[in-house]
Parts: C-alpha cells; sequence; structure tokens
C-alpha cells in the first residue's frame, strides 16, 4: 500500500473528530476526503481538520475521491451497507 494511506473519513460528529484526534498521531495515514450527511456541517468539520475533499453522497465520494482506505464514522445500522459499498470499491474499511 502507498504511504501515507489516503483516508476517506465517512461522518462529520464526535466520532469521526475521535479518530481523526488519533490519525494526527500517525504519520503514515492522511485523511484526505469526507463524506457526511450535512453539507454545512461536513464542511465545517473538513475546514477544521484541514480535509481537502468534501463529498455528501458516499457512492461518489468512493469513486471520485482517489482513496485507499475509509473510516465509518455514522451510526452503526449504516455500517453493514457502507462497508459492502466500500469493499466492493476495492477499499480497506474500518
Amino acid at each position: 500500500m502507498k504511504s501515507p494511506v489516503r483516508i476517506l473519513m465517512v461522518g462529520e460528529g464526535a466520532i469521526a473528530a475521535i479518530h481523526m484526534q488519533a490519525l494526527g498521531h500517525v504519520s503514515a495515514a492522511r485523511v484526505v476526503a469526507v463524506a457526511g450527511g450535512d453539507e454545512r456541517n461536513t464542511r465545517r468539520f473538513a475546514e477544521a481538520w484541514g480535509i481537502e475533499r468534501v463529498f455528501t453522497d458516499y457512492a461518489h465520494a468512493l469513486e471520485a475521491s482517489g482513496v485507499d482506505a475509509v473510516i465509518l464514522a455514522t451510526p452503526s445500522p449504516l455500517h453493514a451497507r457502507q462497508a459492502e459499498q466500500a469493499i466492493d470499491a476495492g477499499k480497506h474499511v474500518l
């Protein structure tokens, strides 16, 4: 895998922020995109964390973001379907 690993953060809430804090200590990983459900909140999250690309459509983000892996920081009932989509797109999933 390329270094740094390019990550798509899926979700813009409190759990996503906890993941971002942890990733701040991982030099081999870089969050390059965020996909969220609310455009304004997603843009705010991206600005707060210095994330370059913002998406409100998860499927489009998987196709367009040029990422290696996704972190699902969304409500638990969404995880199975979102994980399937990421795997089908050839991405690693957390």
